[in-house]
């Protein structure tokens, strides 16, 4: 692709914040969709769907189009979109088609959500060397990027505030919700895989 922005993917997230303001769980939801994204580029059977480091700023700005739109009462115009991200509005729109095409689910789940939301906690709880080491694949760099452009402070106090919501409501996950949760969060290159290895 064409006009690559030549900025660090979490300057660019940044800029994208700065004059698209939005709410931290858009993020949360493009970290999501960046996963399986992710997995439709690995197990593609042709090359129409790949993620790499020429298109993964433009594979951003459309999975916040997306999020936003569907998930977000406040959004921007297309054309906004495709401006603050740099790129023509032709290409966003082809770029949002093309995931909406190869099946791509629109919808996260509660737990699901809630899982994203926690292994983005322990990531960005990680020591830099474990960080590192996980930013070497390409959903790790955005988790990376996010876990930098957001104040990981609220991200964290949201996250309590669903949890004690959910027990108030009565909401109490099974186990086996939570393994089918962090199952379908797992992307092949096992990013997620935070623990307690590498830990300070």
């Amino acid at each position: 692709m064409c006009n690559v922005p030549r900025i660090s993917l979490e300057a660019y997230l940044l800029c994208i914040l700065k004059y698209c303001p939005m709410t931290n769980k858009v993020f949360l939801i493009l970290l999501v969709y960046f996963d399986r994204m992710s997995k439709l580029s690995s197990n593609a059977v042709s090359c129409s769907f790949i993620i790499a480091l020429f298109n993964i700023h433009h594979l951003a700005i459309a999975g916040i189009t997306i999020a936003s739109k569907f998930f977000s009462n406040i959004f921007y115009t297309i054309l906004h979109y495709a401006k603050v991200g740099g790129l023509p509005l032709a290409e966003l729109n082809q770029l949002k088609l093309q995931l909406l095409l190869n099946n791509f689910c629109l919808i996260i789940s509660s737990v699901e959500m809630q899982c994203y939301t926690k292994q983005l906690i322990l990531f960005s709880s990680a020591n830099p060397q474990t960080q590192q080491n996980l930013q070497g694949s390409m959903v790790g760099s955005m988790a990376g990027s996010i876990a930098s452009a957001l104040d990981m402070s609220s991200v964290y106090s949201g996250c309590e505030a669903e949890d004690t919501k959910e027990k108030e409501e009565g909401q109490v996950h099974t186990p086996a919700q939570l393994q089918h949760a962090r199952t379908s969060s797992s992307s092949s290159s096992g990013v997620w895989d935070t623990g307690d290895k590498g830990r300070d």
